[in-house]
């Protein structure tokens, strides 16, 4: 239904209500006998309230803004219109007395509109989708009868463009008592294969905020045997609570199935440490900075600063935040770390309250050949936010590193391990800061991931290439990465190194035969040899480093010793 004729249906059914409220509410008034010269005076009185609906519904969209469709808000927004009109029909009776109409009129009118209102809507709509779904023909299941499958089974409905038709809802749960949500029939209790031969299904679309990656292959797997497309909610968006689009529902990544559980993490105790604070992100453009730039922007900070020296990305992450209309005061600043006064005059102006440093060079072998840009960007440039941090009064410096600063042998390795150290001397120095590093394994959808390496390599069906058949590596989602750093915050103490645990390591060979099967496409393997600074397998504590008791069972922390800035060049081999 497009919006016009929404627009137009909408006038109708309210016309219609004001006037059967208004007959309705003289009839209770008057013992269903009304007078003729009361009953002369209703429709006068029926378009002044239609009018002042109008004026009163036009003046709460510019004071409250436009509530999103079946939402609390549209709701309360409803109860304010219809109940202010009638107020102000009865200050109106109140003061003008010779109107005859009685005093009760307008506010017992107002009252039964918004009943009327309330049930012709739900009964129109419920025909409306009766009559629009009776010839859908794809036939969806959702996997998860909790709030995110209710407001998923709601989104579909009042999809106007989608011939899906939802016919049921599986849930592990045997308790739940409900038997329909929207007219959609609960199930509980069968496997998963019985539901998707029993309903005949096409698409399943599993609901869960958090679900393991194990299970979630699992679910793919008999999918798969059954000829039914698996379909997931984003779960960046499902963890934090963002609002999504249908046509954001989407099949699940490589990433995703091959991966480890997600965080779990306290959504809105991880909030209220950031609404209303002065945040800066440095490196926003890249990977995980914007990913944390637009998740950061859904807990309303007072102020956003996204620092990067890409205008292109800046340009970029700026969009998507904007798409997601949260409103968040943002501002782009193009610059590089390297350049310790414009750093430093950066942070003396906007003194932000949190950073979470991101910005890094971090492609290992390009380092190995220009080992002096590592030392420019990932120590030197560290060094510049965190002397500009503690300098102007910063409460939380985040410190984003890798799981190759665990005793490292290449030059990537080595500079991020320096910046843990240096991180720590100002944790000693300057206390009223509290600085935290984070080490990260291998995330998955990042700029340069050998997953993209490797997808990119089977789309050109090329070859693909192994330094050895048993190179392992930890690895990590976006999601994983962005609760570490948010969590870094709460949980962190200062001088800390924390670490994910990210379950065994995989076998980098395994990796690429799982996306040769997804393709469909035979694509040779072939191994050829280490590099110089690669590791068979990384390591996620130093052997010199102490690890100390965490607070959370997803969460190692460890300390490095501190170095200073002129200890730096001592302990920089390159």
């Amino acid at each position: 239904m497009n919006k016009s004729l929404r627009s137009i249906l909408f006038f109708i059914l309210n016309s219609f209500v004001w006037t059967f409220a208004g007959l309705f509410a003289l009839l209770f008034r008057y013992d269903f006998s009304i007078p003729l010269s009361i009953f002369i005076k209703v429709i006068p009185s029926i378009l002044i309230l239609i009018l002042t609906f109008y004026i009163v519904s036009y003046l709460d969209n510019r004071l409250f803004g436009i509530p999103r469709k079946t939402s609390i808000e549209e709701f309360f927004s409803l109860i304010r219109r219809y109940l202010s009109t009638g107020i102000l029909y009865f200050l109106f009776l109140f003061f003008y007395p010779n109107f005859i109409l009685p005093r009760s009129f307008p506010i017992l009118t107002s009252v039964l509109a918004l009943g009327f209102f309330v049930i012709l809507n739900k009964i129109i709509k419920y025909i409306y989708q009766k009559i629009s779904y009776k010839n859908n023909k794809i036939l969806v299941g959702i996997y998860g009868a909790g709030q995110q499958g209710q407001l998923l089974i709601q989104k579909i409905l009042n999809e106007d463009n989608l011939d899906w038709k939802p016919v049921a809802i599986l849930d592990d749960d045997i308790s739940i008592k409900i038997s329909r949500i929207n007219g959609v029939k609960v199930v509980t209790g069968i496997p998963i294969s019985s539901f998707l031969q029993k309903n005949n299904l096409q698409i399943l679309i599993v609901s869960f905020s958090q679900i393991s990656n194990e299970k979630l292959q699992n679910i793919q797997d008999i999918c798969d045997n059954h000829g039914v497309q698996l379909r997931i909610i984003p779960p960046i968006k499902a963890m934090t609570g963002a609002e999504f689009l249908v046509s954001e529902i989407r099949k699940p990544t490589q990433e995703e199935l091959i991966g480890k559980n997600l965080i779990k993490s306290n959504i809105s105790y991880l909030k209220s440490y950031f609404v209303n604070k002065s945040i800066l992100i440095t490196g926003a453009g890249g990977s995980i900075g914007s990913e944390l730039s637009r998740q950061i922007s859904h807990f309303l900070p007072c102020e956003l600063y996204l620092l990067d020296r890409d205008e292109t990305s800046l340009l970029d992450v700026s969009t998507t935040i904007e798409s997601q209309k949260k409103g968040v005061n943002k501002h782009l600043i193009l610059a590089d770390i390297r350049d310790n006064k414009r750093i430093s005059e950066i942070l003396s102006d906007i003194k932000p309250e949190i950073i979470f440093h991101a910005a890094a060079l971090k492609h290992l072998n390009i380092l190995e050949k220009y080992p002096e840009e590592a030392f420019k960007t990932n120590i030197e440039g560290t060094s510049n936010v965190l002397s500009a941090a503690a300098s102007n009064g910063t409460s939380i410096f985040i410190n984003v590193s890798t799981d190759k600063a665990a005793d490292p042998i290449s030059v990537l390795g080595t500079s991020k391990l320096l910046s843990e150290k240096l991180a720590v001397w100002y944790s000693q120095n300057y206390r009223d800061t509290k600085f935290i590093s984070v080490r990260f394994g291998n995330v998955f959808g990042s700029r340069g991931s050998v997953m993209e390496t490797f997808s990119r390599q089977i789309a050109l069906n090329q070859t693909i290439t192994i330094t050895h058949p048993e190179v392992s590596r930890f690895f990590m989602t976006i999601e994983d990465s962005v609760h570490l750093v948010l969590q870094a915050v709460t949980k962190g103490h200062s001088g800390d190194t924390l670490i994910l645990k990210m379950g065994k390591p995989i076998l980098i060979k395994d990796l690429a035969q799982k996306l040769i099967l997804a393709s469909g496409k035979k694509i040779h393997i072939k191994y050829s040899y280490l590099k110089n600074g690669e590791k068979l397998t990384e390591t996620l504590i130093g052997r010199d480093e102490k690890q100390l008791k965490s607070e959370s069972s997803d969460i190692i922390r460890v300390r490095v010793d501190p170095i200073s800035w002129q200890e730096v060049f001592q302990m920089w081999p390159y």
